[in-house]
């Protein structure tokens, strides 16, 4: 796409605009993101946590990955209840989807998810 612009009647303001326009859109249709989009990651709802209190560390490793594998680790994201034994729950949309998915960090009876537990969180072949 080329764009003729009249220089005698342009002002400053209207060449910024033009300028920004054309950076921001360029010759080619932006390209659709496609993949996992962290709605929230709990640690330990079990024990009274706060819902979607690890969101921002899913988010950080799996946001627009097809496919992640999340190691759960209390280092990491901190213990938000002590001395009660945590489980974890992921939600995410796939590529905008309406639909929230879930997955559990499988965890054997009287363990800590935050012990190296993993959940997968899949949008493989959505769109």
């Amino acid at each position: 796409m080329k764009i003729y612009i009249n220089t005698y009647r342009m002002t400053v303001a209207t060449w910024i605009a033009a300028a920004v326009w054309m950076s921001a859109c360029g010759d080619k249709p932006r390209e659709q993101r496609v993949g996992i989009q962290v709605v929230a990651a709990t640690y330990g709802e079990n024990c009274h946590a706060e819902h979607g209190n690890s969101t921002k560390f899913v988010a950080a490793a799996c946001d627009w990955k097809t496919v992640c594998a999340y190691t759960v680790d209390v280092n990491k994201i901190g213990d938000p209840t002590p001395g009660c034994a945590k489980d974890f729950l992921a939600e995410w949309t796939c590529s905008g989807s309406a639909t929230v998915e879930k997955a559990k960090a499988v965890v054997a009876a009287g363990t800590e998810a935050g012990f190296g537990s993993i959940v997968t969180l899949r949008c493989e072949g959505r769109r």
